[in-house]
C-alpha cells in the first residue's frame, strides 16, 4: 500500500465560488438527536429521531415537517420512492414501509444479522445489505431481488471487522467498498468475494466512491485520503478540523463535503472543490452533524444533534457534474505533453482556464480564445492535475492525468 503525504496550506486557491448558497436551519421541531436523513427528491425527505423513535417527513424541501410515526425506533433510513423505504430499527432490526413511513413490516432476513448499515439498492428490486454477525464481528452479506421483502445470505466472512461498520459505498452494482472500525474491504463481483485493502488505527470515519476507481475517505485524526486507482494507492491530505462522528460525500470527483463535530458543543461542514486537496469551512455552529443527503447537485441536507437539520441551495444552476452532457469533452487524457478540449459554451462565456496541481497551486493559466483549445503541458511532471474553466456564474472542474 502506497501512501503519499502532501503538505498544503488551506488558502482557497480557486477564487471563483462554486456555490452562492448558505447552509440554513430547517429543523423539524425537536431538540433530540436527528440520527439520519434521506431525501427522495429535492422536496420530499425524511429524518429520524432515534432517541424517542419518531419519524418526520417533509414534502416542501424542509420548510415544514410532519411527524408521521412515533414508534419506528429507526436510526438509519433509505427510501426508494416517497412511499417505499427501509429503516434499521433499534428494537427489531430491518423494517420496511410501503406507505411513506406510516406503518412498517418485517422482511424475511437471516436471524444472525446484527444491524449497522442501511441497505444499498441498485434499482427498485435489487439491493445489497452488509451487516455484522449478531454475536461476533464477522461480515454478513445479504442480497434481495424482490424489492427487499426477503433477503438471503450470499457470504459470511470470518474476519473481525472491529466494533462496527462505519460506512459502505457502491459506485455500481458490482464494485463496492466498506470501512469498519479498523479495516477497508473491496468487492468487484457484487459482494460474493471481498479483499482487504487496508488495516489501520485510529478508525475510518466514512467512505464515498464516485466511480469504481475514484474514492474518498477520512480517519479520525484530521486526515483525508483520496484514490484514483480503486483503492490500491491513496494520497493523504490534512483537514482543517477533526471530522469525528460525520460523513464524507462527493457530488463528483471534484466537489465534496465532510460533516462532523465533537459531539458536545461544536460541529461543522467543510467543503472542497478540487477533489480534497484543499478544504474550507462551509458552515459551523454548536451542533455535531452526522449525515448528509444530496438528492441532486443543486441542494443538500445534513442532520445532527439538538434536533438540527440544515439545508443548502446551490445558486445559479452551476455545472459541477463532470458527466454533464456536452459541456466539456477532453481528448488525449491521460496525456504525455498535450491535451485538447472542446466546450459547448461559446468563447465569450469562458473567461479563464486554470490547470491546478494536487497542492492547489496554479501551474498554467490563460484566457480562452476559442471553445476548442490544445494545451501544451510538456514541462509539467507526471501526475494528477485539475482543469478548471470559469465564467460569469459557473466553474467547471475536470481531472487530468499526465503520464511519462
Amino acid at each position: 500500500m502506497q501512501i503519499k503525504i502532501f503538505s498544503i496550506s488551506f488558502c482557497f486557491i480557486l477564487m471563483a465560488k462554486l456555490s452562492l448558497g448558505q447552509w440554513v436551519h430547517a429543523n423539524p421541531g425537536t431538540t433530540d438527536l436527528i440520527s439520519d436523513i434521506y431525501f427522495v427528491t429535492d422536496q420530499i425527505g425524511y429524518v429520524t429521531d432515534d432517541h424517542t423513535g419518531r419519524l418526520w417527513k417533509t414534502t416542501d424541501g424542509a420548510a415544514t415537517w410532519n411527524q408521521i410515526n412515533t414508534a419506528a425506533n429507526a436510526w438509519r433510513i433509505v427510501f426508494l420512492t416517497e412511499d417505499t423505504g427501509f429503516a434499521l430499527s433499534t428494537t427489531v432490526g430491518l423494517i420496511k414501509t410501503t406507505d411513506g413511513g406510516l406503518t412498517w413490516n418485517l422482511p424475511t432476513v437471516p436471524s444472525n444479522a446484527g444491524w449497522w448499515s442501511r441497505p444499498v439498492f441498485f434499482n427498485h428490486q435489487s439491493g445489497i445489505s452488509i451487516q455484522q454477525n449478531a454475536t461476533s464481528d464477522s461480515m454478513i452479506v445479504m442480497k434481495t431481488s424482490d424489492g427487499g421483502d426477503s433477503w438471503h445470505t450470499i457470504m459470511e466472512r470470518p474476519d473481525s471487522l472491529g466494533a462496527y461498520i462505519a460506512d459502505i459505498s457502491f459506485p455500481d452494482s458490482m464494485t463496492g467498498y466498506l470501512v469498519s472500525e479498523t479495516s477497508m474491504y473491496k468487492t468487484t463481483d457484487g459482494g460474493y468475494n471481498w479483499s482487504l485493502l487496508q488495516w489501520r488505527y485510529p478508525s475510518y470515519g466514512s467512505i464515498c466512491f464516485t466511480s469504481p476507481d475514484t474514492g474518498f475517505t477520512y480517519v479520525d485524526l484530521d486526515q483525508f485520503y483520496r484514490t484514483y486507482d480503486g483503492g490500491q494507492t491513496w494520497d493523504s491530505f490534512p483537514l482543517p478540523t477533526a471530522p469525528y462522528n460525520g460523513q464524507v460525500r462527493f457530488l463528483n470527483s471534484s466537489v465534496g463535503y465532510i460533516c462532523g463535530g465533537n459531539g458536545f458543543s461544536s460541529g461543522f461542514v467543510i467543503k472542497t472543490i478540487d477533489g480534497g486537496s484543499n478544504w474550507t469551512l462551509d458552515y459551523g455552529d454548536n451542533y455535531t452533524y452526522f449525515a448528509f443527503s444530496f438528492p441532486g447537485n443543486n441542494v443538500g441536507y445534513a442532520c445532527g444533534d439538538g434536533g438540527s437539520v440544515i439545508k443548502k441551495t446551490i445558486a445559479n444552476k452551476i455545472t459541477l457534474d463532470e458527466n454533464y452532457p456536452g459541456t466539456i469533452m477532453i481528448s488525449n487524457n491521460p496525456f504525455q505533453s498535450q491535451f485538447s478540449f472542446h466546450s459547448s459554451l461559446s468563447s465569450n462565456q469562458i473567461k479563464q482556464m486554470l490547470v491546478i496541481d494536487p497542492t492547489g497551486k496554479v501551474v498554467f493559466e490563460k484566457q480562452c480564445m476559442s471553445p476548442d483549445e490544445i494545451i501544451d503541458l510538456e514541462n509539467l511532471k507526471s501526475g494528477v492535475y485539475f482543469l478548471n474553466l470559469k465564467g460569469e456564474n459557473f466553474s467547471v472542474t475536470k481531472k487530468l492525468v499526465k503520464v511519462d
